[in-house]
Order: structure tokens, then sequence, then C-alpha cells
């Protein structure tokens, strides 16, 4: 299952975006500092379910300010070894211990491209939309150009549907009027070993919930299936 819609969440604005075929087309977009965020986020929900009975059903994009990303040279371990690599180096880097983040990576090149959140930011990003309205499928951030793929951090903790599937390609907005591919937050990339995950704040400080164990909530970790 990959849904058609998804919400970009960034430290400026929420976006929702619906799939088209050259990309990603911007349906409409609340500034998180607006006055009367609870309404015209309900307005935007209203906006989504417009587009049928799908049309709150979204991939929620994270912003790469609380992304993660590594690069690693291939040491051609595999398996439990390769996972477990990966785990001490963002151990090594972050502020969290393994358990505490959920990670995507491939195999680019001879380079292992790794990317990483914090499961109470997930946690968090999904509370915070679902009190608005909307149903929270998955997770995913803009790719960098070196990643294979879309970034992706599985289905959503509280989604009860089809099971959401990688889409092949990561989300590029673009403007349809010209074809132009809108940066956004995806020119704000992090790519240095010195970026790390900071805590949580994707969701207005007014708005936040009080959460459990995010160790508990979360959804685990996606696996990539080994290179051929």
């Amino acid at each position: 299952m990959r849904p058609d819609f998804a919400l970009s969440l960034s430290f400026d604005g929420i976006a929702l975006l619906t799939r088209e075929s050259k990309g990603w087309k911007v349906l409409g977009e609340v500034p998180v500092s607006s006055p009367d965020l609870k309404s015209e986020l309900t307005a935007l929900c209203a906006t989504a379910d417009a587009q049928g009975p799908n049309g709150s059903k979204v991939k929620l994009v994270l912003p790469n300010a609380q992304i993660k990303y590594l690069d690693l040279p291939d040491e051609g371990a595999r398996g439990a070894a390769m996972q477990d690599r990966i785990n001490r180096a963002l151990e090594a880097e972050t502020p969290y211990q393994a358990h505490e983040l959920v990670c995507d990576w491939a195999i680019v090149d001879g380079r292992i491209q790794v990317a990483a959140v914090a499961r109470e930011t997930l946690a968090e990003a999904e509370v915070f939309t679902s009190a608005h309205g909307f149903s929270p499928v998955c997770f995913v951030a803009y790719a960098p150009e070196s990643f294979d793929g879309e970034v992706f951090f599985g289905a959503a903790r509280m989604w009860n549907g089809a099971m959401p599937e990688r889409d092949p390609d990561p989300i590029v907005v673009v403007d349809l009027a010209t074809d132009d591919v809108e940066q956004d937050d995806a020119s704000d990339q992090q790519t240095d070993d010195d970026a790390g995950p900071d805590e949580a704040v994707v969701v207005p400080p007014a708005e936040t919930s009080q959460m459990g164990d995010p160790a508990d909530e979360a959804p685990q970790a996606p696996t990539r299936p080994e290179p051929t």
C-alpha cells in the first residue's frame, strides 16, 4: 500500500501533498506561526477529505533537521553484523541508544547510506497529526541525492490498514505550472557527521501531548532486502 497523499512537516509550516505523474503537488499549506493553527489544520484536513476517502490517509514527511544521516564505507558485512555496525555508528554520533532510533539504510557505490530518527519524534508527529484529523500511514523523509530511493521509517504505530510499502522514488515537490522542482526542505538536508537528530520539536509546544515510553510505542525499524 502506497499512500497518494502526504503531510510534509517543517519548522516553517505543514503542507498537504498529492501524488502526480511528475512528482508531488502542494494542495495547501499552514504556517506553524499561524495564530489560529488548530482551525487552519482542521481546514487543511477538510481539503484532504475532499480529495476522496483516502485523502486524509497520509505519509508523514519529516524535516531533515530531525534526521541523522551517516555515510559509512561498505566493509562487506551483512545481516546482523551490518546492523550492529550501523547501531554502533549511530550511538557514537547521536545522544541516543540504538533502541531509541528507527533507521533506514541503502548501499550505494560501495558506501552505506544511513538515515535515523528518534522514536520520540515519530510518536509526537503521529499524535499531533492524528489530533487534527489525519490518519498517518507511515514515516518518510526527503532523501539526499546519495540515498537509494525513499527514506522510509516504516508504518505509523496507530495505522491498522494494509502494510505500507516504500516508494521506489523519493518525494519531489513539483510546481506543475512550470515543471520546476521546489527544493523546500530537501535543500536543507543534513549529511555531515556533526548533524544529528535533535529533540523532537516538530510539534508546536502548545499542541504537544504527553507521551509514554517511545521505545514501547513507536514502530520497529524497517529492514531493507539484502543486496543482490
